[in-house]
């Protein structure tokens, strides 16, 4: 258990450092075409902790052959900002921010019976299957984030895949996917957050300028 809580701490310390160390390795690659240029996502999304605590009691199969995946009416709606900004052909930066109003299922402590503001930020890295060219592009990502629940603070990882659709020529892009967000301190949970969002891009693109043969 110690083993794995430092390992999973090493990896929180690292993640929190990219966004400090990201921007030069994606200034090099603003004119190309294949990077992504930096976007912002409104997202829609759910906060799933029923669906989580059920798969960890017993498993994933036997959640699904039984039919007991939360409905949506059972999940806790919020909105999030998300800003991307791409790395290289196949990869981008992720910075995020959540807020949802729930009752939180803490694991140690009794729900409260009433809503509070759950705000979650993170950092992390989006790894592509195909370049931003393509209309729809598979993705996997992880990094870490902090959560604050009035007077709770706490840390967790955010493990996900999900699907982007390029809505023509990287100017706009709609989001969906699904994390499991891994505790690392005891007043954080786990739970599943799907989201679905859309994006624009905030800087228009360098066109690579036209060099002519000389005569």
């Amino acid at each position: 258990m110690f083993r794995i809580n430092y390992i999973k701490h090493r990896v929180f310390i690292f993640i929190c450092f990219l966004p400090v160390t990201t921007p030069i390795a994606a200034q090099k690659n603003a004119s190309d075409y294949s990077v992504k240029r930096p976007v912002l996502a409104i997202q829609f999304l759910l906060n799933d902790f029923k669906t989580a605590d059920q798969v960890r009691k017993y498993s994933i199969g036997n959640v699904l052959n039984h039919n007991n995946w939360s409905r949506m009416a059972e999940m806790d709606a919020g909105l999030g900002l998300n800003y991307l900004q791409g790395l290289t052909a196949h990869m981008d930066i992720s910075a995020r921010l959540d807020i949802t109003s729930l009752d939180y299922f803490f694991r140690s402590k009794p729900m409260q019976g009433y809503d509070n503001a759950l705000v979650e930020t993170d950092a992390s890295l989006r790894v592509k299957m195909l370049p931003d060219k393509y209309f729809l592009v598979p993705y996997l990502t992880a990094g870490a984030g902090l959560s604050v629940y009035k007077n709770n603070i706490g840390a967790y990882l955010p493990l996900g895949m999900g699907i982007q659709l390029n809505l023509g020529k990287g100017d706009a892009f709609v989001f969906s996917d699904i994390q499991y967000r891994v505790p690392l301190t005891a007043n954080t949970n786990f739970h599943f957050n799907y989201a679905v969002g859309v994006a624009a891009a905030l800087v228009e693109r360098k066109e690579k300028a036209l060099l002519l043969p000389i005569n």
